[in-house]
């Protein structure tokens, strides 16, 4: 039982370290200093239509009806905002950088707490 309270806290202080560091950036308008990439929204959309469609159509307790309807909306969002597509602006090396260090951590976080999920199954 105490391992799960670890856990629990662990997460806790993680969750709020990353509430804190976005707040950092929102405040020093860095969050938002980038184009929103149309097309990623367009094939986002389209993937979650597609895998959404069956479970759509053919689940009979319709728990996953929200996939097929966001990939509709993310669908709709990149098409009627095609003029923007391939407008991006050049990532500095901090920025590049900062974002290697981001996916990193995060891959580190997510096999740590499978890990640590599968130990406290058991």
């Amino acid at each position: 039982m105490n391992g799960w309270i670890l856990i629990t806290i662990l997460i806790v202080i993680i969750a709020l370290a990353a509430v804190f560091v976005l707040l950092h950036k929102y405040r020093k308008h860095e969050y938002f200093s980038h184009e929103t990439d149309y097309k990623a929204f367009f094939w986002i959309g389209l993937v979650w239509m597609i895998v959404g469609a069956p479970m759509f159509l053919w689940s009979e307790n319709s728990s996953m009806t929200w996939l097929f309807v966001m990939g509709m909306v993310f669908f709709v969002l990149g098409l009627t905002n095609r003029d923007k597509w391939g407008k991006k602006g050049k990532i500095s090396p901090k920025e590049q950088k900062w974002k290697v260090i981001s996916v990193a951590a995060g891959v580190i976080l997510l096999i740590l707490g499978v890990i640590a999920f599968l130990l406290f199954i058991r």
